[in-house]
């Protein structure tokens, strides 16, 4: 078996008194698509931010291609291969959609260069007639696809996600689930760790969780176990496993 790519080992975060994280590890092989699920305040995005870089972990390690990244300074994932997305939009309105794109990383150094590929990310992802557009005209859930094409445009081996689907219409869900998948599908080489309160979108796209509740993790493995856990019921469901 290979070498995992990212590796979360014991990883405790406190803000004063409080643990947003509590003893979390979690290992994600290459090219893997893992969810992280869990209710509001159980430390989701804390587990990216620490992945990311936004934040320092207490105690625990964590490393990636082999490599310690526990204490790295902040902006250097992306020089690492890490990219990520924000729950909360994170676009320039004065900026074209594709314009918006191409304030990613810059490992393709020629704006011609830059600018062709930013196309050929918003065509792949079905927006490309919105590419000279602004984001205060489109619609909300193409202005979530902009957000990852511009992580994307780095070519990240680990792409970190924090509730793409927020703010969606069932609709609007539904059809970011399929094209989410079917990119993961198309990038074998490019790992996802997805951050959602939405388990059935979650299981769209990953073949394994990990379910946090208040700091720790209640259960990780293949989804369908997991969800069948009378743990993950009671606290992620907030009911019983035998209730109606």
């Amino acid at each position: 078996m290979s070498d995992p790519l990212l590796v979360v080992e014991d990883v405790t975060k406190r803000f004063g008194a409080v643990a947003a994280l509590d003893g979390v590890s979690l290992r994600l092989a290459r090219g893997a698509a893992h969810g992280v699920v869990g209710p509001n305040g159980s430390g989701k995005s804390s587990l990216l931010n620490c992945v990311a870089g936004h934040y320092t972990p207490s105690t625990g390690r964590i490393a990636y291609r082999g490599a310690t990244i526990t204490a790295a300074p902040v902006g250097s994932g992306r020089r690492r291969g890490i990219a990520r997305t924000f729950q909360n939009l994170q676009l320039a309105a004065s900026l074209t959609l594709e314009e918006n794109a191409m304030l990613g990383p810059r490992n393709v150094r020629k704006e011609s260069a830059r600018r062709k590929r930013a196309r050929d990310l918003l065509a792949e992802w079905g927006v490309a007639g919105y590419a000279d557009a602004y984001p205060p005209t489109v619609p909300y859930g193409v202005r979530k696809v902009a957000e990852i094409v511009r992580a994307l445009l780095a070519e990240p081996d680990l792409l970190l996600l924090d509730e793409p689907a927020a703010g969606l219409s069932p609709h609007e869900r539904a059809d970011f689930a399929e094209r989410l998948s079917a990119f993961h599908t198309a990038r074998t080489g490019t790992a996802v760790v997805l951050v959602e309160h939405d388990v059935a979108f979650v299981q769209r796209i990953c073949s394994t969780l990990t379910v946090l509740d208040h700091g720790l993790v209640v259960r990780t493995g293949e989804a369908a176990e997991v969800m069948a856990d009378p743990a993950v019921v009671r606290s992620f469901l907030g009911r019983e496993p035998d209730d109606d």
